[in-house]
């Protein structure tokens, strides 16, 4: 039989639709059927600006690697596009046969390509990419493409990029219109065209499915599609072009027919024996013995009428049954379908929603980018600019730095005065003057002695201020505001009545009515007791507006720390002075808490927190002077007045 006749072969062949026509060619030519059911659809990326922007610097890489057949066509196309023409510096490699025929078909003469297994583990083994130091490698492939090519390539010192210049879709449709004994054979050429297929089945054909023979393209296919629940056999192609692929289904058909021959030969041989032993029981045979068998023909006859009537019944009763449970099972696989043709429906939308917020944010991130180094170059260039500024004035003034120190030094002065007058800061001040003291002793200019001693004087003057402690001052305060809520507030003291005494009740019947008078009257009067003190007497607070008392403390402390901070002497001791009145009219000053507020306060009162602060701008004024002088005798070489030294 000829070894290519592969007729009453059904193949299904899940190509895509432009890839699959060569293939399906070749398979009719060798008599097989072909079943096109594409589970792959080849669209642009979403990114196509960034490929078309890579494709334009092509001459920048010295190695350009292409995944599959249609990483070629689309990068191909893309250089047509942008009107680019394929380096002759770049050196060129290939995942498979398949890809490097295509290449070759381009005029592409020199493709380096694996030698045994056609992955990328196999383009790795090969040694023109062992050592790639320094080389930049561009990667063309798919969106989602496996990364072990590119971070082996980068351990070996490559610099590496990908560029996605196709995106493999999975289509809408379902096995429904093939019939499940039609397929002898399926060819799936890469991971995706595997899962696409076991998707697209659904439960109501993966039953039979599963059992179905693969041919895939690399070791990794198989391991894949086992996972993914085949449990037929599964034949990896030799190679990986259409002649391969043919190859691999002729394998397959002609072991399957090696398994076929071995039980027709048994059964042949078995008849023939039969035949054999048949004369020779028929010589042994004796007349009574031949009646006695055609009787028990008959009853045997009979009995197996009956069991063929019983297994009627019994099979179209279990045929019966059968019809019922696939209906049922159909049923629920038909459900399970729809939910799950819904819920892929969801999960697209849901894909191309992300996608399209992605690429959304992606393109304003690419804006804002291109915003900030557009701001970048024009600072860049002011840069630039002043630099080459700063050089003229450099070379205009030659070595001489005197002028950049004393403007450093008059900047620090002038800090100092600032820090003095405004804010009152003395330690300021002192560090202000002492840091120009330091920049002029490094000038070494005796004319600027005179300002040295005055720097000298006026740091002396700073050191003889006693300098306020706001931060003791305030916190003593707020202690004082906290404790003044659970001071005790003067009360009503209860004076016991002694020495009072009450007329002896007396009968009612004695003395009439004149006796009753008499002690209506005694009684009054002891409710009412009158005492005399010649001192002033605070009214005394109703209970609920005692809360107003601790606030006006608490407010009139709170003043006196705000008074502390922008050193106001006069609101200072005011606010203490009203916060002591308080604390000794309406609180119980014999009491230890009030006592101890009290004295706390009256120290207070005590401190300057304004002292007289002295003038320190003398100095600078002299060193304004030593300044103009110099610039009479180095013009025009000086910084503007107050700038900062760089």
């Amino acid at each position: 039989m000829d070894e290519t006749n592969l007729k009453g072969i059904n193949v299904l062949v899940t190509r895509p639709e432009h890839q699959a026509q060569g293939l399906c060619q070749v398979l009719e030519k060798s008599g097989a059927t072909p079943l096109p059911f594409p589970v792959l659809e080849i669209t642009d990326p979403q990114d196509i600006d960034s490929a078309k922007k890579i494709v334009q610097q092509l001459e920048n890489y010295n190695w350009l690697i292409f995944i599959s057949t249609n990483a070629v066509e689309r990068a191909f196309s893309l250089m047509k596009q942008e009107n680019v023409a394929l380096p002759d510096s770049c050196k060129v490699a290939a995942i498979g046969r398949s890809t490097a025929d295509k290449l070759h078909e381009l005029k592409v003469k020199e493709v380096l390509i694996p030698q045994q297994r056609f992955d990328s583990e196999g383009l790795l083994a090969q040694p023109e990419l062992s050592e790639l130091t320094g080389q930049k490698v561009l990667i063309f492939r798919g969106e989602g493409g496996r990364e072990i090519l590119g971070k082996t390539l980068q351990q070996q010192g490559a610099e590496v990029v990908h560029v996605a210049v196709y995106r493999r879709v999975k289509p809408d449709g379902n096995l429904d219109k093939i019939e499940k004994n039609s397929v002898d054979i399926a060819i799936v050429t890469s991971n995706q065209s595997i899962q696409n297929l076991w998707q697209m089945a659904g439960k109501k054909h993966q039953r039979w499915l599963k059992q179905v023979a693969l041919v895939v393209m690399s070791e990794r296919n198989r391991e894949y599609a086992k996972k993914t629940g085949y449990q037929g056999e599964i034949i990896v192609a030799s190679q990986q072009n259409d002649e391969g692929l043919l190859a691999a289904v002729q394998q397959w058909k002609n072991k399957n027919r090696a398994r076929k021959s071995p039980m027709a030969d048994k059964n042949s041989s078995a008849s023939i024996e039969k035949n054999k032993l048949l004369p020779s029981q028929a010589k042994q045979e004796q007349p009574t013995a031949v009646k006695e068998r055609e009787n028990s023909k008959i009853g045997l006859a009979v009995v197996f009428i009956i069991l063929i009537i019983l297994m009627v019944v019994v099979g179209v009763g279990g045929y019966q049954l059968w019809l019922q449970q696939q209906q049922i099972e159909d049923t629920v696989i038909q459900k399970v379908d729809e939910n799950s043709s819904a819920l892929t429906t969801q999960v697209e939308q849901l894909k191309q929603e992300l996608s399209n917020h992605l690429n959304s944010r992606l393109k304003n991130s690419n804006q804002q980018l291109e915003t900030v180094t557009s701001t970048l170059e024009k600072l860049q260039k002011e840069n630039r600019l002043l630099w080459q500024s700063l050089r003229e004035m450099e070379q205009k003034n030659g070595d001489d730095k005197r002028p950049w120190q004393l403007a450093e030094a008059a900047y620090l002065m002038r800090l100092a005065n600032h820090r003095l007058q405004l804010e009152r800061d003395i330690s300021g001040a002192k560090i202000g003057l002492e840091s120009a003291d330091l920049i002029l002793k490094q000038v070494a200019d005796p004319a600027l002695l005179p300002v040295r001693e005055q720097l000298a004087r006026e740091l002396t003057q700073l050191k003889m201020v006693d300098e306020i402690d706001l931060e003791g001052l305030s916190a003593q305060l707020i202690g004082l505001a906290e404790g003044a809520r659970n001071l005790p507030i003067k009360g009503i003291e209860l004076v016991e009545l002694q020495g009072i005494e009450r007329p002896e009740s007396t009968s009612s019947t004695e003395g009439g009515w004149q006796a009753v008078a008499s002690r209506v009257w005694g009684e009054v009067r002891s409710l009412v007791i009158i005492t005399h003190n010649d001192k002033l007497v605070a009214p005394l607070i109703p209970a609920d507006q005692q809360s107003y008392l601790y606030h006006n403390v608490e407010l009139q402390l709170e003043t006196a720390r705000m008074a502390l901070f922008k050193g106001e002497q006069q609101s200072w001791l005011s606010s203490l002075g009203y916060a002591h009145n308080w604390l000794y009219d309406y609180f119980d000053h014999e009491m230890p808490s009030v006592k101890n507020s009290i004295e706390l306060i009256r120290q207070l009162e005590k401190v300057n927190i304004s002292p007289e602060l002295p003038d320190i701008s003398a100095s600078l004024r002299a060193l304004q002077t030593q300044r103009d002088k110099l610039i009479k005798r180095n013009e025009p070489a000086l910084p503007v007045e107050g700038e900062v030294a760089l």
